[in-house]
C-alpha cells in the first residue's frame, strides 16, 4: 500500500512528521468519489485536480531545476511536472488528510531520500520561513488563495506571529486587518485538526498571539502552556453553557457582543471579560451605484436577509423531546411543548420560555438545572425559526423578498441563498427597506446586519433593543419597530418617506463609519492587551 509505504520512508527521515500526518484528523470537508477529489467550501465542492489543458499550460511555464516552494498538495499533480523538472521542492500543506490521499497516489520515497522534496506539515511553516526566503513561491490554483495568509509568514519573516483559529464569519475580516498591521497570521484549524495537532503547533510555533472568533472549550488551556496571550471575539449564539477553565486566565481576553454574558464567563474562571459589540467591514460594505444587472437582480421594496432557523430550530426540539423522555419516561412531551409553544406564540417580542418550563415542564426543569445545555437554549431556536417565519409572512403584502438557507423555500418570493461576502451586500443595497428580525432569546444585542446594510447605504429597520441606544441615537441615525404590528406600520411609513429614509440612512453611515468598523474593535482588544 503506497501510503503505508511512504510513511515509513518519512518515519526513517522525519519521524515526527510522519506521526503527525497520521494522527486523527476530520475528512468531512473532502469528497472522494470515481477517483475525483473534491474540497468542501462554504457547503459548496471544488474539484481540486486540474484539467489536462490547465495543466499542460502550467507545466509550460513551469521552473526548471529550481528551488520551488509549493503552496497546497492538491492531488498532486502540480508536484508531479515540478518534479520531473527537476526542482528541489518544499510542499507546505495545512491539512493532514490531503497529505494522506497525496501519498497513497505514487511511491514518493526516492525524492524524499534524496531531499529533491520535503514536505512541511502546518505550523512547520512558522519555524522553516527564515529558510525559504530564496525559493520561488508557486501554489495551486485552488489553494493558494485559501492560504493566502500564510504566505505572509514566508514574506515577512521577521513579522510577530499570530494564530488565528480558522473558522466562517468574521475570520478573513480579522486576518486581514491583523495581517495590515503587521502581523503575520496562521490558520489555526483547531475544529478539524487532533488535539495532539493543535498542542504541537502551539507549542512548536510559539505565537505572540492566539485569536479566535468565538470561544472553543481548551483554548485558555492551551495557550496557556504556550506563555502566549488569548483574544476571543464571542459573536454567535452557542447552545452549551461556558465550561469552567483549568488554568490560570490572566493572559486570556474575552470580548462578548452580549454584556449577559459577561458573567457566564467570569463564573467560569475567565478573569478579563468585557462587552463588545458588533461591527462592519467597511472595505467589503460601501454604496455603490451598481450595474442595471444588479438592480433588476437584487432591487426590492422590502427584504430579509438570514438564517431561517428551520433546521436548527427542529434538531434542537427533538433534542428537548428525547431528552424529556429518557428522563421521564413517559410520551407527553410533544403534547407539553405544543401547550408551552401556544403560549410563547402569543407574542413573539418577548422570550417567555423559562416561566413556561416552570409552568408545563416543572420537576424536568429542575433536574437540568445543571445540565451542560440550558433547555431554554434547546427550545430557543425553534422559538426564533418560528418568529421569523411569523414576520416574514405578515408582510408578504409588502412584497418582501427573502434571502437565505432552503428553510425560507416555503415561502413566497424565496430567492435563495445570499453569499456572505458579496451578493449579500447587493441586496443590502438595492432593497428600499432591509428587514432585521433578532434571535427572540437574545434581546440584548445588536446584529452584524444592522451595522453592514448601514455601512453599504443601505436603509434598515431593526427590532428596537436597549443596546441599541448606546451605538446610535435611534429615530435620527436607525430606524426601529417593537412588535410585529409596529414592523408593518414602520414598512408603510418608511417607504412613503423617502426624504426620511435618506436622513436616517446619511446620519447613520456617518456614526458607524466614526466608531463601528473592524478596526475599530481590533484597536479596543489589541489594546487592552498591549496594556497587561
Amino acid at each position: 500500500m503506497l501510503l503505508q509505504k511512504n510513511l515509513h520512508t518519512l518515519r526513517k527521515l522525519y519521524p515526527t512528521l510522519a506521526k503527525r500526518i497520521s494522527w486523527p484528523v476530520d475528512s468531512n470537508h473532502i469528497i472522494e468519489k470515481d477517483n475525483k477529489i473534491g474540497y468542501v467550501l462554504h457547503d459548496t465542492p471544488y474539484p481540486i485536480s486540474l484539467s489536462r489543458k490547465k495543466l499542460q499550460r502550467f507545466a509550460k511555464h513551469a521552473p526548471y531545476s529550481k528551488d520551488v516552494l509549493l503552496w497546497g498538495c492538491g492531488v498532486g499533480d502540480i508536484l508531479d511536472v515540478l518534479l520531473a523538472k527537476q526542482n528541489n521542492i518544499v510542499l507546505w500543506e495545512r491539512d493532514p488528510w490531503l497529505l494522506r490521499i497525496l501519498l497513497k497516489r505514487r511511491d514518493f520515497g526516492p525524492f524524499l531520500r534524496s531531499g529533491q522534496l520535503r514536505i512541511l506539515l502546518g505550523s512547520d511553516i512558522v519555524l522553516e520561513r527564515g529558510n525559504l526566503q530564496d525559493y520561488q513561491m508557486m501554489g495551486h490554483p485552488f489553494f493558494s488563495s485559501l492560504y493566502k495568509f500564510e504566505k505572509n509568514i514566508v514574506l515577512k519573516p521577521q513579522a510577530p506571529i499570530v494564530f488565528l483559529c480558522k473558522g466562517e464569519l468574521f475570520v478573513s475580516d480579522v486576518g486581514n486587518i491583523l495581517q495590515h498591521r503587521g502581523y503575520a497570521v496562521y490558520m489555526w484549524d483547531v475544529e478539524c485538526l487532533s488535539h495532539d495537532e493543535v498542542v504541537y503547533g502551539a507549542l512548536m510555533a510559539k505565537p505572540s498571539l492566539c485569536v479566535s472568533i468565538n470561544y472553543r472549550y481548551g483554548l485558555a488551556e492551551i495557550v496557556e502552556r504556550t506563555s502566549s496571550k488569548l483574544l476571543v471575539w464571542e459573536i454567535d449564539p452557542s447552545m452549551d453553557r461556558i465550561r469552567n477553565v483549568e488554568t490560570d486566565t490572566k493572559s486570556s481576553f474575552i470580548y462578548t457582543w452580549r454584556a449577559a454574558h459577561i458573567d457566564s464567563f467570569r463564573r467560569s474562571g475567565f478573569q478579563n471579560v468585557k462587552y463588545l459589540p458588533l461591527a462592519t467591514n467597511t472595505k467589503r460594505c460601501f454604496p455603490t451605484k451598481g450595474t442595471l444587472e444588479e438592480r433588476d437582480v437584487y432591487g426590492c421594496s422590502v427584504s430579509f436577509v438570514g438564517a431561517s432557523l428551520v433546521d436548527q430550530g427542529q434538531h434542537y426540539r427533538d433534542v428537548f423531546l428525547s431528552s424529556y423522555a429518557q428522563w421521564s419516561g413517559r410520551e407527553d412531551g410533544s403534547e407539553k411543548l405544543q401547550g408551552l409553544m401556544r403560549e410563547q406564540s402569543k407574542d413573539l417580542s418577548i422570550f417567555i420560555a423559562d416561566e413556561l418550563l416552570g409552568y408545563w415542564f416543572p420537576d424536568f426543569s429542575k433536574a437540568m438545572e445543571d445540565a451542560q445545555v440550558s433547555l431554554s437554549s434547546l427550545l430557543g431556536e425553534w422559538i426564533a425559526c418560528l418568529k421569523r417565519q411569523s414576520y416574514v409572512m405578515a408582510l408578504q403584502d409588502h412584497d418582501i423578498q427573502v434571502w437565505g438557507d432552503r428553510g425560507w423555500s416555503g415561502v413566497p418570493n424565496y430567492r435563495g441563498q445570499a453569499g456572505h461576502l458579496r451578493e449579500v451586500v447587493h441586496v443590502y443595497r438595492r432593497s428600499i427597506i432591509n428587514i432585521d428580525i433578532n434571535r427572540i432569546y437574545q434581546p440584548d444585542i445588536v446584529t452584524m446586519r444592522v451595522f453592514d446594510v448601514i455601512a453599504t447605504g443601505g436603509f434598515i429597520l431593526t427590532e428596537y433593543t436597549p443596546a441599541l441606544d448606546d451605538l446610535f441615537d435611534v429615530g435620527v441615525e436607525i430606524a426601529t419597530y417593537t412588535t410585529m404590528d409596529d414592523l408593518i406600520e414602520k414598512v408603510d411609513f418608511y417607504r412613503s418617506h423617502p426624504e426620511e429614509r435618506t436622513r436616517i440612512i446619511q446620519a447613520g453611515r456617518k456614526r458607524v463609519h466614526a466608531e463601528h468598523t473592524m478596526e475599530h474593535r481590533l484597536t479596543t482588544m489589541l489594546s487592552a492587551i498591549h496594556e497587561k
